[in-house]
């Protein structure tokens, strides 16, 4: 559930007379310049640079700085005393083992960290995880399903990203859920850091599709779509450092983030609102799946249904 922020208008002409941040002088007006340090899930990259744009035209005082990698690798950094503002991970459970109010629970925190600013947790937006390969679909991959049989016959090479990342843990739970063979699936997909480089292996002919979030599927042919009930749902979420140098920006900044104009630039770039978040869905670090989802046959194959055209999203006003 999101946390209530303090408004934004009062964060920003806090942090514009008392935020302290790496550079030097001030504006016109006499506001302090202030970096922020954002680590981000590297499938944020594209999305939350022209977000970060927008805002720094209305807050010229303020500099956002990206490091894009898999939320675990983020989290990891953090925990191991890596200077951040505002952390965005692709999923909970980086962001669980460093929030405080999990540290009774050693599943979720097991350092027993505490290194969220408190009451600036919330949910920004959500993603889906896909089958996408070329247009052309070469090797006629029809669904999750179907992935087992072609690698047996054609040597297909699929790509993901590793168990590290939150795209690697979805893609397990559908091995799972699918009943994939272990044996084809260790020689059959090449494993990245993170989502953006399994992308990366697919744009440059290394792999003949993958497993993807919906976002990172420009100019693919989509075959399928995993339920959240299969693979976990994909919410990403936000909170300040509470090491942050300039807490007030950054909460300033995150609260941007959640509000109109940002999800606007955020379904523009093909992510999901919050407001779509099915109820029954099951969390990302969830121990199992719902005692009444049965794994697909994998010798019943069936043509996947080409994706809907998306609605076309009138553009936003400047914000000012």
């Amino acid at each position: 559930m999101k946390k209530t922020l303090l408004p934004l208008c009062l964060l920003i002409l806090l942090s514009a007379c008392g935020a302290s941040g790496t550079r030097s002088g001030a504006d016109a007006f006499g506001r302090r310049n202030v970096d922020l340090m954002v680590f981000a899930d590297a499938s944020l990259s594209g999305v939350l640079e022209d977000i970060a744009g927008r805002y720094e035209q209305s807050a010229p005082w303020v500099r956002t700085q990206f490091l894009f990698a898999s939320s675990g690798d983020l989290s990891r950094r953090i925990r191991d005393g890596a200077q951040c503002d505002v952390f965005l991970s692709a999923a909970s459970a980086p962001m669980d083992a460093l929030d405080g109010s999990f540290r009774g629970d050693l599943t979720r925190n097991p350092d027993r960290l505490s290194l969220l600013l408190s009451d600036t947790r919330v949910n920004l937006t959500r993603n889906r995880v896909v089958l996408a390969v070329p247009l052309s679909n070469p090797d006629g991959i029809r669904n999750f399903a179907h992935i087992s049989a072609v690698m047996r016959r054609n040597g297909l090479l699929l790509a993901t990203a590793d168990a590290g990342d939150p795209l690697g843990v979805c893609a397990e739970r559908i091995f799972d859920y699918y009943s994939l063979d272990r044996s084809v699936i260790a020689s059959g997909f090449t494993l990245a850091a993170d989502a953006k480089e399994a992308l990366t292996r697919i744009q440059s002919g290394a792999a003949d599709g993958g497993i993807l979030y919906q976002t990172d599927a420009d100019g693919l042919l989509i075959v399928d779509t995993a339920e959240a009930s299969v693979c976990g749902d994909v919410t990403y979420c936000g909170a300040v450092l509470s090491g942050s140098a300039a807490p007030l920006a950054a909460s300033a900044f995150l609260e941007y983030l959640t509000g109109a104009e940002a999800s606007e630039r955020f379904a523009r770039a093909g992510f999901a609102p919050l407001s779509e978040e099915s109820p029954d869905a099951e969390p990302w670090d969830a121990e199992a799946y719902p005692e009444t989802a049965e794994p697909w046959d994998t010798g019943e194959y069936w043509e996947a249904a080409l994706p809907e055209e998306p609605e076309s999203v009138p553009d936003a006003e400047s914000w000012t």
